[in-house]
């Protein structure tokens, strides 16, 4: 971890800078929204109308503005406008939300929130499109639902296109229960982060039934022994009824890591809300809608595949006009298929078709439909076909989440992992709750060298999701295979890592293989090789992990026959570890390319001529398209 930490830290060149207080009689007027800002006279001017700023407040505008549309850290605030002093954390957030409400004002420009990061300001001199706010009722914050993506997706990336932009969201400010001030001042910085979150702000006063709002987010905040809770929930704002709950935890120490994982949560909930309320989903009663979200909660839970399909059976039956039900009903009866005796997978394949086939006839344009097709894809090396459904759903329905990041994971089973690096961006900005896609982003910048912006994306997931194996098991996979084999093996004597979620015969087959690497001991590597080799004939370690570990010692015999069994035995897994990091030695042997040819690699490789990224390394020791040609020929 600590290795990974420190790829994660910025460059340390701010902190030596000294401090650069900005001062407002130097600074020239600029456009801003729909309005003028003149920072010498402390002046904000928009069609008729004049208003005075405070000097703080003022200073802040003008420090977002010079970063011209970049995150501008606290750091860099008390740095530019307090002269570096020592100042608390509510009077930077008192500024922020006055600048809020002036954007509200004079119109066309927002300040958002970067969850642990900062603050940026977005709109500039364009025109108010479809991010603008509402404001709705006295103690509530509302903004569309393409704010909330906006500002949430922007933890790691650019901001995503805006979808189901005329649902309205209202925030309540977070109730404390009990008296410690430190509870109160949770509640008030909750309330502060969820509206950041929506691109809002929260008003002071007690909530309303969320005048006007699709959805209303409601909670309270409580003490729980030396900890701290939150209890959020998400109502419907037309009947009040009750859609969906969280409960989150943490020590009173870790506050804002606390705040930033209820944000990511109700993200998730408001997102899947809202996609129930889109024009084109369909009818959905209070009941299978609540089921629904409960559906969008543990989709990523991979011990949660009955209870995912059970309650979407229900919200079928019970909302037959309900696209969305279909959809996702096919993408899991298709991922289950996987899982079960083959004697049951054809009745859940044909349940997959049918429900894929039925969101298509209420909505053409449901885009997880086309997951779910390619999913089903036979033979699974029929690439042509697989591309020609992701392609076709991501041109119907170009903002899914999901669509993006199954395009993503494709395109890494291909080797093309800097094109998969690209629909893997957009599915973590599109949905920025999803664990699975920030876990496969990380290991595809891994993969592609990217070692900084990976330890990052990885650190982030593992801060907002420190349970999800998955996270977890990526991360420890690539601080291992990036050089810090000392960290990795610390991580496996972490508990509160849990590094690779594997049990203890597994782990010692990790531990040997990493001192061992640590060592540079020859006969050591080879006890490893040997080791981790009986441990996959005996189901210890998932083969793909294998291939990686083995290539990474030096086996390359050992991998390629690893890799080629499993293939064989499991043709309808993605073969994406053989382009990620550690296959690395495995793909420089020309045998690499007669795997490839019989997952029908080759064959798509030169139908379109579209060549893996490894394809173009320097040093490679054969030409991939000769190659691929020669055992075209040998087998013609």
């Amino acid at each position: 971890m600590t290795a990974a930490r420190r790829l994660a830290d910025d460059p340390p060149m701010k902190a030596d800078l000294p401090p650069t207080t900005i001062d407002l009689a130097r600074e020239a007027p600029f456009r801003l929204g729909l309005g003028e800002v003149r920072p010498a006279t402390r002046e904000v001017v928009w069609r008729d109308q004049r208003e005075a700023v405070e000097p703080r407040v003022m200073q802040v505008l003008v420090a977002l503005h010079r970063a011209d549309g970049a995150v501008v850290s606290r750091d860099d605030l008390i740095r530019d406008c307090w002269n570096g002093r020592i100042v608390g954390d509510d009077a930077i957030n008192r500024c922020i939300v006055q600048l809020r409400r002036l954007a509200e004002r004079v119109g066309g420009f927002s300040v958002e929130t970067i969850p642990r990061v900062g603050y940026r300001l977005a709109g500039g001199s364009r025109r108010p499109g479809r991010r603008r706010l509402w404001i709705i009722g006295a103690g509530l914050a509302a903004a569309s639902l393409a704010g909330l993506v906006l500002a949430l997706g922007l933890w790691v990336f650019g901001p995503p296109t805006p979808t189901h932009s005329d649902i309205k969201v209202a925030v309540a400010p977070i109730r404390p229960v009990g008296g410690e001030p430190a509870v109160g001042r949770f509640a008030q910085s909750l309330s502060d982060d969820l509206a950041g979150g929506l691109g809002a702000s929260v008003a002071s006063g007690p909530s309303p039934a969320g005048r006007g709002a699709d959805f209303v987010v409601q909670g309270i905040a409580e003490t729980e022994g030396s900890a701290l809770r939150a209890n959020l929930h998400l109502a419907d704002g037309r009947s009040g009824a009750a859609l969906w709950s969280g409960s989150f935890s943490g020590a009173a120490s870790d506050q804002a890591g606390l705040r930033e994982r209820a944000v990511v949560a109700i993200a998730a909930a408001v997102k899947c809300a809202a996609q129930a309320r889109d024009p084109r989903a369909g009818p959905i009663g209070v009941e299978p809608l609540q089921r629904f979200l409960r559906t969008c909660s543990i989709l990523e839970n991979p011990e949660a595949t009955q209870d995912v399909l059970a309650n979407l059976r229900y919200v079928t039956s019970r909302a037959p006009g309900f696209a969305p039900g279909f959809a996702r009903l096919a993408v899991f009866a298709a991922e289950a298929d996987r899982e079960v005796d083959p004697d049951l997978a054809p009745p859940l394949r044909a349940e997959g078709a049918a429900a894929a086939a039925r969101a298509l006839q209420l909505n053409p344009h449901e885009g997880t439909a086309y997951q779910a097709l390619e999913m089903l894809v036979e033979p699974r090396s029929n690439w042509a076909e697989r591309q020609r459904l992701l392609s076709r759903g991501l041109a119907l329905d170009p903002n899914n989440a999901a669509l993006a990041a199954r395009q993503g994971l494709v395109l890494v089973g291909e080797g093309r992992l800097k094109e998969a690096a690209i629909f893997q961006r957009r599915a973590v900005a599109l949905d920025p709750a999803s664990a699975n896609a920030a876990a496969e982003l990380g290991d595809t910048l891994a993969a592609t060298g990217s070692l900084l912006q990976a330890a990052r994306v990885l650190i982030r997931a593992h801060r907002l999701w420190p349970q999800n194996g998955h996270v977890t098991g990526v991360l420890f996979a690539n601080t291992a295979l990036s050089g810090h084999v000392r960290e990795a093996i610390a991580m496996l004597g972490d508990p509160s890592v849990e590094a690779t979620g594997a049990e203890a015969p597994e782990q010692a087959v990790w531990r040997q293989a990493l001192e061992a690497l640590d060592s540079g001991s020859a006969d050591k590597k080879a006890k490893a090789r040997a080791a981790l080799r009986d441990a996959v004939r005996t189901h210890v370690v998932w083969a793909p992990d294998a291939v990686r570990g083995l290539s990474t010692l030096g086996d390359v015999d050992g991998a390629i026959a690893v890799a080629e069994t499993f293939a064989s035995q499991h043709p309808d897994y993605e073969p994406t570890y053989l382009f990620k990091s550690g296959a690395g030695a495995m793909r420089r042997d020309p045998r690499f390319m007669q795997l490839a040819q019989k997952l029908g690699l080759t064959t798509w490789w030169r139908a379109q001529n579209r060549w893996p990224d490894f394809c173009s390394e320097p040093g490679l020791p054969y030409d991939c398209r000769a190659e691929a040609a020669r055992l075209a020929r040998a087998i013609s």
